[in-house]
């Protein structure tokens, strides 16, 4: 199969499930932000942060180098996953012992953060089995064992919150749901490759010397994603003012599902490209550029101009002061859309050290900015602290792939998108007085025909789209 062909079977397949995942998980928290109140839902939000923080110790990029060096040579899956497997219960482990003591010496409260870290370490661990999932493009597998893990969630903190149990429902929800995600993505696995939690002594030469650039962008990845809220807990901010900002945040989480999505089912196709097949890796990369501008540009312009009635409907009046937060969030939703595929096509060419070089500089933005904004504006500092991050983040990678393999930048693509995202900013801007509804069919039908106006895609393209995603015709439409 072409890999144009490959990665659009890897996106539709991903797709299918992933949507239903993450719907089910954005549905439980916009659920848990109206039951559980601004200040509450600020408190888990803040439990949350600090426990991603720490639990960026027992990643470490291993689950994306697992997916590079199988989609290279499959036959590696036993002895890699093992020994990740082994390695990442043991940094488990040792996180969670030092988050305790670090908890206990400031004098901070254990129970709820512990809980909180506890749950995201058994959907840590279930990440090394859906990437071995991913690296052998079993995306139909992975993606229907998220998609039961994540309803469960939805069911179990979500019958909880509704019977008045609270945060601690919501908290033991999703640690049931996650305990059964880890051991159907395990047993997945291990019906395709038979290991043992041992250490293969020629694989921890290679994790230390391939998987540290890996580790590195991680660890600055997740440190600048979750800092603000800890910060702003720091600084004094109120867990109201928290709630108020981790719904916003958590909504383009939830919009940044595609791409993610694009960025995982390219990885395999364009690692096992690198180095081969230069020319068909560019092609690729581009073609990924365009579809995720096409997608990107309107997501991020719709919501910043729907963000009034959409936090209306969403989340009520007591969360007024969400609608601000978008403001600022909402283009950085578009350049999520992008720096997913420019860092995951780093990591394909082996150039991982350029990927963390991106992400060092975009935790140092990150890290100045919530210093220096957060005490004079809180939480609109903060999310414009994030925006910066972003752009920091898009300009670097697109100067470091340039560089590394000479791969046009994100912007020689933007052209004709941003003409029919301007056509749909101008029909959305208009004061027409519509609902929050009728304002999103209008900015997606105004979208759509200007897209074939300005030939930003042509009727051609979205039939060979068509074609390329049935599995008979891929490979004559993708050549």
């Amino acid at each position: 199969m072409q890999p144009l062909a490959r990665a659009g079977r890897n996106v539709l397949l991903k797709t299918l499930g992933e949507v239903l995942a993450r719907l089910s998980l954005l549905l439980l928290f916009l659920a848990a932000a109206r039951l559980l109140g601004a200040e509450e839902y600020g408190r888990y939000n803040h439990a949350a942060s600090l426990a991603g923080l720490a639990l960026v110790g027992m990643d470490l990029g291993l689950n994306t180098l697992l997916v590079r060096q199988v989609a290279r040579r499959p036959s590696e899956l036993g002895p890699f996953a093992g020994t990740l497997l082994l390695i990442k219960s043991l940094l488990a482990l040792l996180v969670l012992g030092l988050l305790a003591l670090g908890l206990h010496l400031s004098g901070r409260p254990l129970g709820l953060v512990l809980a909180v870290a506890l749950a995201q370490a058994c959907w840590g661990l279930a990440e090394l089995g859906f990437a071995g999932l991913n690296a052998l493009e079993a995306m139909g597998q992975e993606a229907w064992i998220k998609t039961v893990a994540r309803g469960l969630a939805l069911l179990a903190a979500g019958g909880l919150l509704l019977a008045g149990a609270g945060t601690w429902g919501l908290v033991a929800g999703l640690g049931l749901a996650n305990l059964l995600g880890l051991l159907l993505a395990l047993g997945g696995l291990r019906r395709r490759a038979v290991f043992s939690l041992r250490l293969e002594a020629g694989f921890v030469g290679r994790l230390f010397r391939d998987g540290l650039p890996l580790a590195l962008s991680g660890v600055f990845i997740a440190f600048y994603s979750r800092l603000d809220v800890v910060l702003l807990e720091v600084m004094g901010r109120s867990f109201s003012e928290i709630g108020w900002y981790a719904a916003a945040a958590r909504v383009v989480d939830g919009l940044g599902i595609l791409p993610g999505l694009v960025a995982a089912a390219f990885l395999p196709v364009l690692a096992s490209l690198a180095g081969r097949e230069p020319l068909a890796l560019a092609r690729l990369y581009r073609q990924g550029l365009r579809l995720l501008l096409l997608l990107g540009l309107p997501a991020g312009l719709g919501l910043f101009m729907v963000r009034a009635p959409l936090t209306e409907l969403v989340f009520g009046p007591a969360y007024a002061p969400t609608a601000q937060v978008f403001a600022w969030l909402a283009p950085n939703l578009t350049l999520i859309f992008v720096n997913y595929l420019q860092l995951t096509v780093l990591t394909a060419l082996g150039r991982q050290r350029l990927g963390a070089l991106a992400t060092a500089l975009g935790l140092l933005v990150n890290v100045g900015l919530n210093l220096w904004w957060i005490p004079a504006h809180g939480i609109m500092g903060a999310a414009a602290a994030t925006l910066a991050t972003e752009v920091a983040l898009f300009l670097a990678c697109a100067h470091l792939a340039g560089r590394a393999a000479g791969l046009a930048a994100p912007w020689r693509q933007a052209g004709r998108p941003l003409l029919a995202t301007a056509a749909m900013g101008l029909a959305l801007w208009l004061p027409l007085g519509l609902g929050l509804w009728a304002m999103m069919g209008l900015g997606m039908a105004v979208y759509a025909g200007a897209a074939l106006a300005v030939r930003a895609v042509s009727l051609a393209e979205l039939r060979a789209l068509h074609d390329l995603l049935r599995p008979k015709a891929a490979p004559a439409q993708a050549a």
